[in-house]
């Protein structure tokens, strides 16, 4: 169970092995080792020491704004205000305010698929699992990983990539896409984004304007199909 107080890091060439946190999920769990779904100031501390140590890239800081391990306190009045303890998604919500990179791992929606994530020692092979199967032991898949291993597409972006794919749902009314073919990644970027709008918002004929499924009003649809 990777959870505080659970686990033993060993030292290797003198230097003590850091517990790893590949998503938001993963850091708060492991921070509430009582698995009540939500954390109290201590464990919030704990989890503010850990994201201190997270590379400086993993945070979208202004210059010279670097994480501080003695302010977890106040990191604690502007995440919980007069609250006691943070649930998950305000603690999300509050990594989010902060510029946090780090993967939420949570997916939208059921039906997704879950490969497994897991690597094999310091090799770059993964696991060629395509989707969590659960086994006999229903927190277990049949490739022999754990269902945490088993973490989607989705789960892996941040809040704010999260939040453009919520936009889309709700645009399109049919919810998420379907699973994406190999090689197709889906662009949640705001900067590109907004680069494709200002494509198609140039390019837009204000007259004369059709296409030859809805045709035109002069002359119709194209009967050639």
């Amino acid at each position: 169970n990777y959870r505080m107080g659970m686990v033993h890091f060993p030292v290797r060439k003198g230097v003590r092995v850091r517990p790893e946190f590949p998503t938001l999920r993963s850091l708060f769990n492991y921070c509430d080792p009582d698995e009540s779904g939500n954390i109290s100031k201590t464990e919030f501390e704990a989890a503010w020491e850990h994201l201190c140590n997270l590379p400086r890239e993993m945070f979208a800081l202004e210059e010279g704004n670097l994480l501080d391990p003695s302010s977890a306190g106040i990191a604690w009045e502007a995440a919980a205000g007069e609250r006691t303890h943070l649930s998950f998604v305000q603690f999300a919500k509050w990594a989010s305010d902060v510029k946090l990179r780090l993967p939420v791992g949570i997916d939208l929606g059921h039906d997704a698929e879950r490969p497994c994530r897991f690597e094999y020692g310091r090799t770059d092979k993964r696991c060629p699992c395509a989707s969590f199967k659960a086994a006999a032991h229903g927190t277990m898949c049949e490739c022999g990983h754990k269902s945490s291993a088993h973490i989607s597409d989705v789960a892996l972006m941040t809040l704010d990539e999260q939040a453009v794919l919520r936009r889309s749902k709700t645009a399109m009314g049919k919810g998420l896409a379907p699973a994406r073919r190999p090689g197709f990644d889906m662009v949640t970027n705001p900067a590109t984004l907004a680069a494709l709008q200002r494509l198609l918002s140039e390019t837009h004929k204000e007259t004369d304007n059709w296409t030859r499924d809805r045709g035109c009003a002069l002359h119709g649809r194209d009967s050639s199909g």
